[in-house]
This record gives C-alpha cells, structure tokens and sequence, in this order.
C-alpha cells in the first residue's frame, strides 16, 4: 500500500518522508483531505478523532492510500470528508481550539499518528493474498 500523511503537525512532518505538510489549521487539513479523496485518494484513518476532547487540539494528520486511478470512485468516502469538515465547523463553533497545550498535543497527535501506522503495518503483514 503506497500511503500518504496529511498533517498540520510538525513533530510528524519532521519524523515520516511521506508527508504533505498543510501549513495551516486542522480545518485546513480536513478540506485538502476531502480535495484528495475527491481526486481519487483513499481514506486509511478516519478525518476526525474518537472523542470529542481531542476535537480541539491545534493539530491532526490523517492518512490516505494513493491511488493509480484518478477520480474519486468511492462516494462513500467523500461523505465523510465531508461530513468531518461540517461536524469541526460545528463542535469548534462553541469552543476554541486549546492553544495552551499545543505541544502535549502535538506529541499526542503523533502517537495516535504511529499508532494507526502500526496496526496498518500488523494488518497488511497478517494478509495472505
């Protein structure tokens, strides 16, 4: 599987070659996520994170699978692109984002990162073709 890191996080783009830095916010990288799946770009992890807490960190990357064939062909995975970018409007609508913890969660956001790596790694070993 050839893949790709989108990340606003510089701890990331420092450690992995295979990154597209977003010089941005985390709504930035949402939208140039949902720009690449359009394109035909394959969601490995999910856009958003599993709680809401960390739903105001300052940083996230997101991995996506490159594809040969251009042109998004799954519907399914636009949705949610799209879906992730309206819920962050939504949830980051009543909260800032947390500033003043930006470096823990930078190294948290690089965790959850190599997390996700590993077990894409531990699957794609244990797949018999």
């Amino acid at each position: 599987m050839k893949y790709r890191i989108l990340t606003n996080n510089p701890s990331v783009a420092e450690k992995y070659e295979n990154v597209l830095f977003i010089d941005g916010t985390v709504e930035d990288v949402l939208i140039k996520t949902r720009n690449l799946v359009q394109e035909g770009e394959r969601l490995v992890t999910h856009p958003l994170p599993a709680s809401i807490r960390m739903m105001y960190t300052p940083f996230r990357s997101i991995v996506l699978e490159h594809q040969k064939k251009r042109g998004c062909s799954d519907f399914h995975q636009l949705e949610i692109a799209e879906e992730s970018i309206a819920k962050y409007r939504k949830i980051i609508e009543y909260r800032n984002v947390d500033m003043r913890n930006e470096k823990d969660y930078e190294k948290v956001d690089l965790w959850l990162l190599e997390s996700a790596l590993h077990e894409m790694k531990t699957l794609t070993s244990n797949t018999s073709i």
